[in-house]
């Protein structure tokens, strides 16, 4: 089966051959400034980067405790039931 080549307008994106020149110069100088305003600046601060380590190390310790009571309550149920 011969392969069919693209024309010029499917090259482009959809778009005609003479858009996308105009197009790209006006994205890139659109999204360049927009992204910078919307995110933030880049990375988080230091004070997040506190918060988030901060919060990581409180998850951690839950998670620890609920698995701690999870076993004992395991452990109690097989003993009313006589496993033991």
């Amino acid at each position: 089966m011969a392969r069919k080549d693209s024309t010029p307008k499917q090259a482009a994106g959809g778009r005609g051959t003479t858009e996308p020149g105009r197009r790209s110069a006006r994205s890139v100088a659109v999204l360049g400034s927009r992204s910078r305003a919307t995110t933030g600046g880049g990375g988080p601060k230091v004070d997040q980067a506190r918060r988030l380590k901060e919060l990581e190390r409180e998850n951690q310790r839950l998670k620890k405790a609920v698995s701690d009571l999870t076993r004992d309550k395991l452990l109690l149920k097989e003993a009313l039931e006589g496993k033991y």
